[in-house]
């Protein structure tokens, strides 16, 4: 993507919006089908063009030495890929891939981001901390093996609701690749090297997993967005 050629890629995107939103009115009832069928409605799925759009001309100023490599990448549990000591299974949003520097970064898509998802890793730090959000950097330590020849730069996730530039991307993010990168904020960069940062992030997951096995399942909640996730209301350990 590049804003010079949006000349070209605009009429595809309205295209490609056009022909999704006709596949979804061909659709049967209780299929999950996004089908304006009020005025409100119709005015929210105008709304859904707007954001989408507007995110796209913000992606052509994104990491420029990246390309899309894969979307909705899958990896399945017969792959035979552990990650922790346990078997994944999931689905990467989008790989990029910087051909030229030999190395790749994760990009998963949520509609908001926030301080939370952010490696939030100081320039003095002697270890890095477990983030609060990790299937970024799951799906990056997953794929290292399989992206022969290519080293992870980044396990970031992409805000296409975003408002502002400084609101779109966060995660973790290698300093030395992203750090000019206006797009990419300060909390998100990680000052050490990425591989072995990855790995560190895998051991400290390990250790959470491997006291679950032992069977310490008490309520422990890092963090309160945890919390707004968990059904137990009368918990003690809530976090407001």
């Amino acid at each position: 993507l590049d804003d010079a050629c949006a000349a070209t890629w605009e009429p595809l995107f309205e295209a490609t919006f056009d022909g999704v939103a006709a596949e979804q009115a061909a659709l049967g009832p209780g299929s999950g089908r996004l089908v304006a069928l009020t005025e409100a409605e119709g005015l929210e799925l105008a709304r859904l063009r707007s954001q989408l759009r507007e995110s796209l001309h913000r992606q052509a100023r994104f990491a420029p030495s990246f390309a899309v490599r894969a979307h909705e990448h899958v990896i399945a549990a017969e792959d035979g890929v552990d990650y922790a000591g346990v078997r994944v299974n999931g689905r990467v949003d989008r790989i990029d891939v910087d051909e030229t520097a030999g190395r790749f970064a994760v990009i998963d898509y949520k509609g908001t981001v926030s301080a939370e998802y952010a490696a939030a890793m100081g320039d003095d730090a002697e270890a890095p901390p477990l983030p609060k959000r990790i299937q970024g950097l799951v799906y990056a330590q997953a794929l290292r093996p399989t992206l022969a020849g290519l080293h992870c730069a980044g396990a970031l996730y992409l805000a296409y609701r975003a408002r502002t530039d400084k609101d779109m991307v966060a995660g973790a993010a290698d300093a030395a690749v992203f750090g000019d990168d206006a797009l990419v904020g300060r909390s998100s960069m990680v000052p050490m090297n990425f591989d072995a940062y990855l790995d560190a992030v895998e051991a400290l997951v390990a250790e959470r997993v491997r006291r679950l096995y032992a069977g310490d399942i008490a309520p422990d909640p890092r963090f309160s967005g945890i919390c707004s996730c968990c059904p137990a209301v009368g918990c003690e350990r809530r976090l407001a």
